[in-house]
């Protein structure tokens, strides 16, 4: 149900170099491949971030609503196009975790890794909910209602779907934040997902700024 499909991306690690050379008129072409990977490491560190933002990554991404909210108040750097309801009237997927958690004890929000003790009942009834849920917003469709209204009877464990373009900059940072021990697991799933592809687009780069932590 949590998916990062690969689109496209632009440029690579010499990118990077390219940009940060530019004011002494140099290409990554002119140095050798220790030299580059030097230098990336040396603007990560340093917080030279400019030249990171030049190569970009687009990812057609899957996750339920409610996790999709989160990950959205990530603006800058970032462009996104989401699947639309009002357009879309096919019956929504829908997340279904493994377990429940249940609440922490330590903190406000967020859970601990351990199941709820009653986990099963409360899956069962989740679904029972999203089948009814479907149920009636199909119902609500075929009779007439927009869906622009309809939409609104749908949990936010419906999955909707998004394409997401962001600079390496951007992924480094949305990843950083994200697969933090502190934030939803489900969002550490996708951070996870996000450091795949990208360790694989820009894996100098990459390393540098997560800090080697993939």
């Amino acid at each position: 149900m949590i998916a990062v499909h690969y689109m496209c991306n632009h440029g690579d690690d010499d990118l990077v170099t390219d940009a940060a050379r530019v004011s002494f008129d140099r290409q990554a072409e002119n140095f050798g491949p220790h030299q580059n990977e030097r230098l990336i490491n040396f603007l990560a560190r340093e917080k030279h971030t400019a030249p990171f933002t030049h190569p970009t990554a687009t990812f057609r991404c899957k996750a339920p609503i409610f996790m999709a909210r989160q990950l959205a108040k990530h603006q800058v750097g970032g462009t996104w196009n989401e699947v639309s309801r009002r357009y879309v009237t096919t019956s929504p997927e829908f997340w279904k975790p493994d377990f429940f958690r249940a609440a922490a004890d330590d903190v406000k929000q967020g859970s601990s890794q351990d199941p709820h003790r009653r986990s099963d009942e409360f899956i069962e009834e989740y679904l029972d909910i999203c089948i009814d849920a479907v149920a009636a917003y199909n119902k609500m469709v075929a009779l007439g209602i927009c869906t622009e209204q309809a939409r609104a009877i749908l949990p936010q464990g419906a999955v909707t779907e998004w394409v997401w373009t962001g600079s390496l900059l951007f992924w480094s940072r949305v990843y950083l934040l994200r697969s933090a021990n502190n934030t939803q697991a489900e969002t550490r799933e996708f951070a996870d997902l996000i450091d795949e592809q990208m360790s694989a687009l820009y894996p100098i780069s990459w390393k540098a700024l997560t800090n080697g932590r993939t």
